[in-house]
């Protein structure tokens, strides 16, 4: 907000998601009162694991995602969730998996929830990002696509991600998306030690893609991850990763 016009700032408060917000945090203060960190009485995101399938075999995936999964909501279940999530004023969903492109009833869920004026985002590994496929992320109203890519290098990433031709797939699925102008696209990586010394590399290549943001997500030891804790971080990479996005920060 601080970086924007007064016009923005406006634009933004008066937007419905933004509404929202505000009636959440002013119910949660009433209830609570001022808490640090403040206490809300619904989540204001909920990250959705939307379905198990995934058409990648990535070897840190805290979900060990694949086939899916006989338990899996029917498309009523989870409209009628996304009922109760905007009766509680929940502001945020971001859908994740699995691939959450492969699981149609992803389109009439993003429809469902921006009609009950919630941020909708997803979580991809971009490889089905077809010309088709980002085109109607914009039709439907999604405001963030965030698509994975842990290396610069094409066979790391594929080695890591388990399928060959993964790297570029997500490439041309972030271009896709970055052409469409309808919606804010970020790249995020898992830094490991597998990757650490690209993480400057990585900002870069994510700038020259047009991105609007860069996520470095934390690796997590659990699912498929967990025989690979080896490729955790020290104290001290974990230090200097820090303070490269830092850096970059404050640049941008």
């Amino acid at each position: 907000l601080f970086k924007q016009t007064k016009e923005e700032v406006k634009e933004k408060l008066n937007s419905p998601a933004m509404q929202k917000g505000i009636s959440l945090t002013m119910r949660s203060v009433a209830h609570y009162g001022l808490t640090y960190p403040q206490k809300f009485v619904a989540p204001p995101v909920v990250v959705w694991n939307f379905t198990n399938i995934c058409n990648l075999k990535c070897k840190h995936c805290y979900q060990s995602a694949g086939k899916k999964l006989p338990q899996e909501l029917s498309l009523a279940r989870k409209l009628n969730i996304i009922d109760q999530l905007s009766r509680e004023e929940v502001l945020s969903i971001a859908f994740s998996g699995g691939e959450p492109l492969m699981d149609r009833d992803l389109w009439p869920a993003i429809e469902k929830a921006k009609k009950e004026n919630m941020y909708v985002s997803i979580a991809t590994n971009g490889t089905l990002i077809t010309e088709e496929v980002a085109k109607r992320m914009a039709e439907v109203g999604i405001d963030y696509v965030e698509i994975s890519l842990d290396s610069i290098h094409q066979e790391k990433h594929d080695e890591f991600r388990g399928t060959q031709g993964a790297w570029e797939r997500a490439v041309r699925g972030i271009k896709r998306a970055v052409a469409q102008k309808a919606y804010q696209v970020g790249l995020a990586s898992t830094i490991t030690r597998m990757n650490f010394n690209e993480l400057e590399d990585l900002i870069e290549f994510s700038i020259s893609l047009g991105t609007d943001k860069f996520f470095a997500f934390n690796f997590i030891p659990v699912g498929q991850g967990k025989n690979l804790i080896d490729l955790d971080l020290t104290p001290s990479m974990r230090e200097k990763v820090l303070n490269t996005l830092y850096k970059y920060y404050l640049e941008r």
